[in-house]
């Protein structure tokens, strides 16, 4: 919203406070420098309020200008078109939620911007003297009520131009589909803000110092056992009982001893599960693959398989075609035709059988017989000699056609392996890289050594605000008693003048 906005840029100049901020704040400080650095940017905190609460009420009136006038022309649109009614109501909603977050914003600011003025107080007189701090309050003073001023400039420009067009809700962005969080380190991971029982990590302790066997596997409550046995080793180490202190240590170092070993344990659960997880992914991946791949296997040796049916068939109906034709009148025309010779005898025996001549007409019929079963031999050896020599030619052009699609094949199912080679590679890859880190995520020693061994203190859950708020043991001015010697109590040596007494009495 327009509102929202302005506050939002306002706070862009303010600093707001951190934990570190807060937590180094001193608050010790003598009476008189608190009232002195009180008094001095107080009239700079008022300064921004009201230039804030000013530019607030200003836009609350351009505001309610702006929703005045677009009512009365809401009302002239809706006598010339009834369709108006949804969008004027959008908009009358739209200024309400404006007013409100405006006005919710500018308690926040206010209230922001108190709390940072009063920790830059803190700083700046830790820091600097009074002189430098009360030069640099009002300059800073100066250049923050007139950076505001320009910003407020700026926005009431761009606020002017933005009112003329129609307000819109903006689209809220497409939720993005769960994905697998990828392992974090310790140190990055995020932790339970509930902090332990402190009653169970006091039981765990004494435990730890009573050499029993703790079962607990949980980082957090171990590492609040360790900072909890670490300040009893300190406190004993303090009221001198050293062998307390070192029986303590001892207990410390069990501690962290086990927590580290829970850490690896956590550590290498986590990651084998996300192993585990995307070898799943990527085998179901795989699979899928495969069967595509399975699929235009068979699709091609179908298709192979019609081709070479096809390629058949049509062998077959030329060699048929071929046989045909040479058994074809017109085909054995070329060699069943009688030679000039035995035409002539043929006429020569026809005449003589005419002119009653048959003796000699019986001759020349044998001479033309004869003459006829040797042609008729020689030109059926011509004619299967032709025969075989076009079959031998077609059967020929039938095998080279056979041996080029078998080599067409092959190349197809070449180029399928190869194909199927490059698509299943990097999954073949990937799950051997996958099972060989599910490998080292099943010893959590090994992986802690390759993953994590750089780690070191990261693995402690409290953080340094934690470990600093822990109790600061000061060593007494006087002499401890463990640092004197222990004496036996002297004898008791009776004194000469009784002893002679003693001596001399009857």
């Amino acid at each position: 919203m327009e509102g929202a906005n302005v506050v939002q840029e306002e706070e862009k100049d303010v600093v707001f406070p951190t934990e570190s901020h807060v937590a180094d704040f001193d608050y010790e400080e003598d009476e008189e420098e608190e009232a002195e650095s009180e008094s001095k940017p107080s009239s700079r905190h008022s300064r921004t309020i009201q230039t804030l609460e000013m530019k607030v009420e200003d836009f609350g009136e351009k505001l309610l200008r702006d929703t005045t006038n677009e009512k009365a022309e809401e009302e002239e649109d809706k006598n010339e078109n009834s369709e108006s009614n949804s969008e004027t109501s959008s908009r009358q909603e739209l200024t309400s939620e404006k007013l409100n977050d405006l006005t919710d914003n500018k308690s926040d600011a206010s209230s922001q911007i108190e709390i940072n003025g009063d920790n830059e107080i803190s700083r700046e007189d830790e820091n600097s003297g009074e002189n430098e701090n009360s030069g640099e309050n009002e300059n800073y003073g100066e250049n923050e009520n007139n950076s505001i001023n320009n910003d407020s400039n700026s926005e009431s420009n761009s606020n002017d131009n933005e009112s003329s067009k129609p307000v819109k809700k903006k689209a809220s962005p497409p939720t993005s589909p769960n994905k697998s969080t990828r392992f974090q380190s310790p140190r990055k991971r995020t932790r339970a803000l509930n902090p332990p029982d402190p009653d169970e990590v006091a039981s765990v302790s004494k435990k730890f110092l009573a050499g029993e066997k703790v079962n607990s596997n949980d980082p957090e409550l171990l590492a609040s056992v360790v900072l909890d046995l670490e300040a009893q080793r300190d406190q004993l180490m303090m009221d001198g009982s050293f062998s307390q202190s070192m029986k303590a240590q001892k207990a410390v170092d069990t501690a962290k001893s086990q927590q580290l070993s829970s850490a690896k344990k956590e550590v290498a659960t986590e990651r084998l599960q996300f192993v585990q997880q995307n070898k799943q992914q990527v085998q179901q991946e795989y699979d899928q693959v495969k069967q595509k791949i399975k699929e235009k296997e068979k699709e091609l040796e179908q298709k192979i398989k019609e081709q070479h049916e096809s390629l058949l068939e049509r062998h077959k109906q030329e060699i048929e075609e071929h046989d045909a034709e040479w058994s074809s009148e017109t085909k054995q025309r070329n060699y069943n035709r009688a030679s000039q010779k035995i035409r002539v005898l043929r006429t020569q025996q026809r005449l003589l059988m005419n002119a009653k001549r048959f003796d000699e007409a019986a001759q020349v019929c044998k001479i033309a017989d004869d003459l006829h079963a040797k042609e008729s031999a020689e030109m059926h050896r011509q004619l299967l000699t032709a025969f075989k020599a076009s079959r031998a030619a077609l059967e020929r052009k039938q095998q080279e056609e056979m041996d080029t699609f078998k080599t067409v094949c092959e190349t197809k199912r070449g180029e399928m392996m190869v194909t199927r080679k490059n698509m299943e590679n990097p999954y073949v890859n990937r799950l051997k890289l996958l099972s060989n880190e599910e490998e080292i995520a099943s010893d959590p020693d090994r992986y802690w050594v390759l993953k994590h061994r750089n780690d070191g203190d990261q693995i402690m859950t409290y953080s340094v605000k934690n470990r600093s708020a822990r109790p600061h043991f000061q060593v007494p001015d006087n002499v401890s008693e463990y640092n004197l010697l222990s004496f036996p109590p002297l004898p008791k040596i009776a004194s000469p003048r009784k002893t002679k007494a003693e001596t001399t009495s009857p």
